[in-house]
């Protein structure tokens, strides 16, 4: 697959690289339908090869191409397109529901980037250019973003449904007893003082409220904790516009206005909720600020003081603004609830609530697999339960009825709806232009019109359709100021807006930056993980090799970034770069999101000893006493120390770093040696020694001499890219690799030199035909067996076999090869008796073996009767005789 992939190509048309070597998968359809959806989103022709050059050159910044596409497109292209089939998504469903809601997802900075205009401007523009591009991406300018896109979740309570009663008719609700921005609840928030909630809501119908607050006060005090600040926000006016520069134009209903608010709960037979202002001041939605300043140039502030009279004059001088951009915008304020509108939402969610809780959530039993309740809020008693199960029909004669009449009202249209209202007596009432409902009713009798009839029946039912505006003009924007809502807005982020403000506005260059968003290649030169001697390590937890070649980069004062998934060390190595900061005399000041990050790495710093140098604060007024309190701890602490000697701690690291330093010297030699590269091998040992090991299985056993005519491994590792090149062209024609086995090994290394390979090639085939010819021929002469004639191998060692008996030939004594002949049964008895005779020489001579000359007959039986004439007598050594007989012996026979 590597080797393929190295030598993938775009090819022109609607296909993959993988279908000219046979293969096909659904990889390699998501490639072709990644060709197709560039096709269909580029406007371009991939078969025509301009257009196809084109899409291959600007493949990963379609914008080049189509300014228009859309940035979540052009990603799913590059993705679906790469050449790599390990890089493409696996899985096509997900990438079919990525397509799906494009609009809703997100688009990394670099495509985001590539389709702004003026992004490969100078360097001062382009910095502009990435600084409002990352701006808008705080702003998260699409559908998820509740500060555009407002939509009610579990972490939003709209006060002003919560506070309507439900139980009353729509006609005989007064306006005094919904909750709005209006005097009596506007001036009690303003005083930030606590607003006690239940005195505004409907708590006893609208039993989903007390959890749905808590769950928000819960959630505030969690950010509060994690974030030093809770995110809970009272929505006092929310505004209805839409984006006119689209087509069709895009409806918003954003919050315009945001309170900081706190929630608390005081516990007991009935809670208590008490809504409290931080301040008097609102902010204006950041969000819709920058979209209406970016869209239409229209100004907003920042922020709103509810207190005075700044909202009236926000809301006339945006009514001025928008007039004067455009005058067919009509700008409305909604200051009077639409209580036909939210006393229908509130039935509605309250109906949802109490689906959701049947016969599920707390208080819940079972009897006979019937499900039965006896909590007031999820009430439903086990008589009942039986009586509906087992008792009461499926459909009652009303439920019939009242289907029945249905399915005539919408069957007859509207004039027998008409009609029929008539007949029963009831007046068409107008539908209102302000409500969000419309109720008809329909009566059905007989033609006569008579009361009496036994066969008469009525039906009559109620139905209500839900807008959510007035119309659906986009140029009629609204600002309503009558539905309060307390959410949790989680924007955390929009206190970076101001800061990429001024940094638009003072364009000031920045070497951390200009090397982050740089376009020219990265340097690469200092990749190596640097490594500092034992003596200026100074971390105060374990580290791994990675970590401390973090610490070590600090050492040359450049910015980088330490990046990894969570549970890799970064608080360990952050506590570490601390405390080298410290020790080098450095002041650290250390930031972070979540106050949780920040209390991890103070605790590591505190089991140390070092937090007495640390200050923590989280709130700059919450934490001053605890501050003054520890930096008077300190002093006196180093008031105590004050007669100690300064340098006794370093003089007792130096004689531990010794100490580990001697210890560490065999393990740091060995690591040198495992890191050297030999000139015979080429490489560092330790991969000299993997490499063995990976081969140990396939390394066969060689004899001294063989293993002296193997090449160095420096010389085969040097040539690795050309043994692969070789072995990958081999494998064409030989399929197990093997170049013994091929015919190519008969060719001689002196072919090289020759300037006329293939002439020299041809001519020695042509000798090689003739020379089969002669084998042929001269196998028909012989006419050898058959076994023979099918084996050159047999073939040769035919002939070496009649080479070595030639003598035979010329001697005509072939017939010696025949076990059968006389010959060879003569020639096999005399080789007999030729046998017998050298063994009895052979017994002779290992008889005779200590004669130096033997002696005659004559001669032995002269010298036994002289030996036995002078074996008598102790005067016998006197007589010459004696020593003449002994100097004959010792000369023939050796005694020793």
């Amino acid at each position: 697959d590597d080797e393929a992939t190295e030598h993938a190509k775009y090819v022109p048309g609607y296909v993959c690289w993988e279908h000219l070597i046979g293969h096909h998968d659904p990889v390699t359809d998501t490639f072709s339908l990644g060709l197709l959806l560039a096709s269909l989103a580029c406007g371009i022709d991939l078969t025509d090869s301009d257009e196809h050059s084109s899409f291959v050159t600007h493949r990963r910044n379609l914008f080049r191409i189509n300014p228009q596409v859309h940035p979540v497109i052009a990603r799913s292209v590059v993705v679906m397109t790469e050449l790599d089939r390990h890089r493409r998504p696996p899985d096509l469903k997900s990438l079919l529901l990525t397509l799906e809601n494009y609009r809703d997802q997100a688009v990394d900075f670099e495509t985001d980037l590539a389709g702004t205009a003026s992004s490969d401007a100078g360097p001062g523009s382009r910095r502009a250019v990435i600084l409002n591009k990352l701006r808008e991406r705080l702003f998260e300018i699409n559908r998820r973003n509740r500060l555009l896109h407002f939509r009610p979740t579990l972490q939003t309570v709209n006060l002003t449904q919560a506070s309507i009663p439900i139980a009353f008719d729509v006609h005989s609700i007064r306006r005094d007893q919904i909750l709005t921005w209006a005097d009596s609840f506007r001036s009690a928030v303003v005083s930030q003082k606590p607003v006690v909630l239940n005195k505004f809501l409907n708590f006893r119908e609208a039993v989903w409220l007390p959890g749905t607050l808590d769950r928000l006060r819960v959630e505030a005090r969690r950010d509060e904790t994690d974030f030093g600040f809770a995110q809970l926000r009272l929505i006092t006016a929310f505004l209805r516009w839409a984006d006119l520069k689209v087509d069709p134009p895009e409806p918003y209903e954003s919050p315009f206005l945001l309170l900081t608010v706190r929630l608390t709960v005081k516990k007991g037979i009935h809670d208590r909720f008490s809504l409290q202002a931080v301040d008097c001041v609102a902010e204006v939605n950041p969000v819709v600020k920058h979209l209406f300043r970016q869209l239409y140039d229209i100004t907003l502030p920042e922020t709103v003081d509810l207190a005075g009279n700044e909202p009236e004059t926000l809301i006339a001088d945006l009514q001025k603004q928008i007039r004067a951009s455009d005058a067919s915008v009509d700008l409305q304020v909604v200051g009077q609830p639409r209580v036909e509108l939210i006393h229908e939402r509130a039935r509605r969610q309250l109906d949802q609530y109490r689906r959701r809780t049947r016969l599920s959530g707390r208080g819940i039993r079972q009897f006979l697999d019937l499900d039965y309740s006896y909590d007031p809020v999820n009430y439903h008693p086990l008589g009942v339960r039986i009586f509906e199960h087992f008792v009461s029909s499926r459909q009652t004669h009303l439920e019939a009825l009242a289907e029945q009449s249905l399915a005539s009202r919408t069957s007859s249209g509207s004039h027998g709806a008409a009609s029929k209202k008539r007949k029963s007596g009831s007046k068409p009432k107008a539908e209102s232009a302000d409500a969000a409902t419309s109720a008809d009713s329909a009566t059905s009798t007989d033609t006569d019109g008579s009361g009496d009839s036994p066969d008469e029946q009525v039906a009559e039912g109620q139905f209500y359709r839900l807008l959510n505006r007035t119309d659906n003009n986009p140029r009629n924007w609204e600002l309503d100021l009558c539905s309060v809502t307390l959410a949790n807005l989680k924007y955390r982020r929009m206190s970076l807006a101001q800061d990429y403000n001024r940094l638009v506005a003072e364009d000031t260059a920045n070497a951390a930056f200009e090397s982050v968003f740089s376009m020219e290649p990265p340097d690469r030169t200092s990749d190596e993980n640097p490594s500092l001697p034992l003596s200026e390590r100074f971390h105060i937890v374990a580290a791994d090799p990675t970590q401390m070649s973090a610490l070590a980069r600090s050492h040359d004062g450049r910015s980088y970034i330490i990046q990894g998934p969570p549970g890799t060390g970064k608080s360990q190595t952050i506590a570490n770069l601390i405390a080298d900061f410290i020790v080098r005399g450095k002041r650290i000041l250390f930031v972070c999101e979540k106050r949780a990050a920040v209390d991890v790495v103070y605790h590591r710093l505190k089991q140390q000893g070092l937090h007495e140098l640390c200050c923590l604060i989280h709130d700059s007024q919450a934490d001053k006493k605890q501050f003054v309190m520890d930096l008077k701890q300190t002093y006196e602490d180093f008031l105590q120390d004050a007669n100690a000697p300064l340098d006794q701690h370093r003089r007792k690291r130096d004689k531990v770093v010794a100490e580990v330093s001697d210890a560490l010297k065999p393990l740091d030699d060995f690591n040198t040696l495992m890191l050297t590269t030999f000139e015979s091998s080429g490489v560092a040992l330790r991969l000299l020694l993997d490499r063995r090991l990976q081969l140990k299985d396939r390394v066969p056993k060689l004899l001294p001499q063989e293993q002296e005519r193997v090449p160095p491994f420096a010389d085969i590792h040097a040539a690795r890219e050309q043994l692969h090149e070789f072995r990958s062209r081999l494998e064409r024609i030989q399929p197990d690799g093997i170049l013994s086995r091929h015919p190519l090994r008969l060719l001689s290394i002196r072919m090289l030199q020759n300037d006329r390979r293939l002439e020299h090639v041809l001519n020695g085939i042509e000798r090689c035909q003739q020379l089969l010819t002669d084998i042929r021929t001269t196998l028909r002469t012989v006419d050898p067996a058959a076994e023979i004639r099918q084996d050159f191998s047999k073939i040769r060692h035919a002939a070496d076999f009649a080479q070595q008996t030639e003598f035979l030939t010329e001697s005509r004594l072939l017939s010696l090869l025949d076990t059968n002949s006389t010959a060879s049964k003569r020639l096999e008895k005399n080789a007999r008796r030729l046998s017998r005779s050298r063994s009895q020489l052979e017994k002779a001579a290992a008889v005779n073996v200590h004669w130096n000359r033997k002696l005659s007959p004559a001669e032995t039986a002269a010298a036994l009767l002289e030996a036995r004439s002078l074996q008598s007598g102790l005067l016998v050594l006197l007589r010459p005789r004696w020593w003449r007989l002994r100097r004959l012996m010792h000369e023939c026979y050796n005694f020793s």
